[in-house]
């Protein structure tokens, strides 16, 4: 599967459909009653969200989709969005052996605003798929192989809908946004205009586009020795991985938006890399405390629930990687994603200190490999923004879709 894809990373577009400008916020209206009347607009665009799923591969085609999008009828151009997103998950999964079975699309709306006769809505998205292997292949999680998988993942989306004569809404472009930026964000107005470029549709026959990326598939030649491809998962002799991943799995596959109280709760952003760390200290990795002097330190990890704080290496990516790699006694260094094992920790650097997509070598956010398939696709789960058992390339396609081409990775692996 992975033969034709080396140093090649599964990259797609997030799509906007039609250029349009962002209204100043200085001259934006807001009212209580907004959310309700752009509540049945944007549960009509995640039906057909989900709906394209279903649609034959004629339809998602690249021409078709900007056929749609260039008709007259604004049904078509707002089902033209929405069939691409389904166009992209689609070939992610493919990509994977797999073949999705079904999708569920909810949304619950963040914020809105409105001026005139457009409005713009941020939108937290939830995606439940099933897939089934295509192949034969299996994916290996905690409690076993299978070849069925339910993925999960949130997203945030800036939507723009307009209103026709009729005042009926209909959304024409669709952003996916960076979670902890929007997090942080005050002004949804001029959050918005900043990722309010134009971009193409993608369609299930689009090219794939490349990325500056640090890590790839690997070649051919390395294929056979990939972890779990022909040998059994090796178990970890420092901490269980079982237990580890087994509360991976109770806290991004059960309600999506719950997290354990028994550990601080970060409202401006670690909780990637907070939960990373509960998923270790559940695996039965020791506290190392930590005081005002020491919290900067590098060979300390622990959390205050009570302060709601955390040593910095308990929920900074950065910190976390050199204590987990110096200090932890249970991990050490991997070459490569494709080397890595369950319960392998990724960590990525794809922002500087502007916050722009540029890898300054301080590193940014971090997940956990939860399952590898027997032709090698890495799995992955996180919290902040929620991913549960997806694909890495699908995890890849979504961060360029934020606007993170350029991406540099390491990852450690669980002493064996």
């Amino acid at each position: 599967m992975y033969r034709k894809w080396s140093k090649t990373v599964l990259v797609a577009i997030s799509v906007t459909a039609l250029a349009f400008g962002i209204p100043n916020s200085a001259s934006a209206q807001t009212s209580q009653n907004l959310d309700d009347v752009l509540s049945a607009p944007i549960q009509n665009y995640m039906q057909n969200i989900e709906d394209a799923y279903k649609y034959p591969y004629s339809d998602l085609t690249e021409a078709h989709l900007n056929a749609l999008l260039q008709s007259d009828s604004r049904d078509d151009q707002q089902n033209a969005i929405a069939s691409s997103q389904a166009a992209q998950d689609l070939v992610c999964f493919q990509k994977g052996s797999l073949d999705i079975i079904s999708a569920s699309v909810e949304s619950s709306i963040l914020s809105s605003e409105v001026i005139s006769n457009t409005a713009q809505v941020a939108v937290l998205e939830t995606k439940t798929i099933e897939s089934h292997s295509s192949d034969g292949s299996t994916v290996t999680l905690y409690d076993g192989e299978t070849e069925d998988l339910t993925s999960v993942w949130q997203d945030i989306h800036i939507l723009t809908l307009s209103a026709s004569s009729g005042n009926a809404y209909t959304v024409i472009s669709d952003q996916l946004v960076d979670y902890s930026e929007y997090m942080q964000a005050n002004d949804l107005a001029a959050f918005a205009k900043k990722y309010s470029k134009n971009q193409n549709l993608f369609g299930i026959d689009s090219d794939l586009p490349d990325t500056a990326y640090t890590d790839s598939v690997p070649n051919t030649q390395d294929e056979g020795n990939l972890p779990g491809d022909t040998s059994p998962q090796p178990r970890a002799s420092q901490i269980s991985e079982g237990r580890m991943l087994n509360y991976v799995d109770k806290w991004t596959t059960g309600p999506v938006d719950t997290f354990n109280t028994e550990y601080p709760i970060f409202k401006s952003g670690g909780n990637c890399t907070n939960f990373v760390s509960q998923a270790v200290h559940a695996g039965g990795q020791a506290l190392v405390p930590y005081n005002l002097v020491t919290k900067y330190f590098t060979n300390v990890w622990d959390y205050d629930t009570e302060k709601n704080d955390s040593s910095r290496t308990w929920s900074n990516a950065d910190y976390n990687y050199k204590f987990m790699l110096n200090h932890s006694g249970s991990f050490t260094a991997a070459s490569s994603v494709f080397k890595t094992y369950m319960g392998s920790i990724i960590y990525y650097d794809w922002i500087d200190s502007s916050g722009a997509n540029n890898p300054d070598g301080t590193l940014d956010h971090a997940n956990i490999v939860v399952g590898v398939s027997s032709d090698g696709m890495r799995y992955i789960s996180q919290k902040s923004p929620l991913r549960a058992n997806i694909p890495y390339s699908t995890f890849l396609l979504k961060a360029y879709s934020e606007g993170k081409i350029k991406i540099s990775t390491v990852e450690l692996n669980l002493i064996y």
